[in-house]
């Protein structure tokens, strides 16, 4: 079995975590709450796409990153459509 890459992980945790926030969202009314959980998604986004980076460097698996890359862009995607829907 090939070892999967870190950022194809936290890509995965992130975007999931996203989608849970978009659910966590229509039902917490606290928006300190709300505000901490998605900076540190977006935090995490960001560590997600300087792994990428670095595996990429290193050149790691060629498949898992561009895979991870998509994911995260999916995401990118995601937040934009919530963001502008605000």
């Amino acid at each position: 079995m090939k070892n999967i890459n870190k950022s194809l992980l936290l890509a995965l945790v992130v975007n999931g975590g996203f989608l849970l926030f978009l659910l966590l969202e229509q039902v917490l009314s606290n928006w300190i709450v709300i505000g901490w959980i998605l900076t540190v998604i977006v935090f995490l986004y960001f560590l997600s796409f300087v792994l990428i980076f670095i595996e990429f460097s290193r050149k790691t698996n060629k498949g898992y990153l561009y895979l991870a890359l998509t994911i995260n862009l999916l995401g990118l995607i995601m937040f934009m459509i919530y963001w502008f829907r605000l």
